[in-house]
């Protein structure tokens, strides 16, 4: 037996909640191994949670979820630019407290483990992270640290909202739609409990410490937004944009996610963060 997390769409912040599942593992390393494995997830979280709609979003899973992998996911920094994946530019948006100047790391080419092993070489040169920086038309735009999973799911979900990934997005909505047997996803909102929508990344083990952003938990924020807080979603990441150069002051973009996702209004309610 084997323990993950399923991620489930919630109405209330942040948005999305973790719960534990206990499935039957496959050894070997194989990725039929591994997909025997997320298919076993994927049984164990709907029917020990109830859940109507559970996707496995990693390489293991159908194709459908392998392209909503952050390794798969595209996303355009600049018009000028090819669209690269999401974990290429997160990887490459890490900066260390003593590393040398940001812009001479700036390359949103290559591979996403390419990517990963020049964060390696960047962490032993400049020890602690400092924070993420996102160069785009050679302006650079600085993100905090904290909240801890606030950058790479903003940058996920901002990946969601271009031009480029629509019919993907589409094709996702859709599949959710025929499983909880409804015509428009935001009819899921007046389901309540009877209808929740979960994700899990079968790759994705807290249990071994230094693991934390998981694509599956992002994209289980992203339905719950698009879901159940349609006019924020817009308002914060409007759709059809070509690159995040569209986007105007990402700093600003990425303030609007926090203070709407993580920070509680004085009164409770979520109506103030307007």
């Amino acid at each position: 037996m084997a323990e993950r997390l399923v991620f489930v769409t919630k109405s209330k912040q942040p948005f999305h909640e973790e719960r534990s599942v206990k499935f039957k593992w496959v050894a070997g390393q194989a990725l039929s191994k591994k997909r025997e494995c997320a298919s076993n997830l994927v049984s164990a979280a709907a029917e020990l949670h109830g859940l109507k709609c559970v996707m496995e979003i990693s390489r293991a899973s159908d194709e459908l979820g392998q392209q909503f992998s952050a390794f798969r996911l595209r996303v355009r920094v600049s018009p000028t630019e090819k669209p690269t994946t999401v974990e290429v530019v997160y990887q490459n948006s890490k900066v260390w407290a003593h590393a040398r100047a940001e812009s001479e790391f700036v390359n949103y080419s290559g591979s996403a483990f390419d990517a990963k092993k020049r964060a390696n070489l960047r962490r032993e040169e400049g020890g602690k992270l400092r924070d993420f920086c996102v160069c785009v038309d050679g302006r650079e735009f600085h993100f905090d640290l904290e909240p801890k999973d606030a950058f790479y799911n903003w940058l996920y979900i901002k990946a969601l909202r271009q031009k480029h990934n629509e019919r993907l997005v589409a094709a996702l909505e859709s599949r959710i739609c025929q499983e909880c047997r409804v015509s428009d996803l935001r009819q899921i909102a007046h389901l309540g409990e009877n209808c929740r929508i979960g994700f899990t990344d079968v790759f994705f083990n807290p249990q071994k410490g230094k693991q934390y952003n998981c694509q599956a938990r992002a994209l289980a924020q992203y339905i719950s937004l698009r879901i159940y807080h349609p006019e924020q979603l817009d308002r914060i990441f409007p759709p059809h944009e070509e690159s995040l150069s569209a986007a105007g002051d990402l700093e600003e973009s990425f303030r609007k996610y926090v203070e709407f996702v993580h920070e509680q209004s004085p009164d409770g309610s979520l109506d103030l963060l307007l």
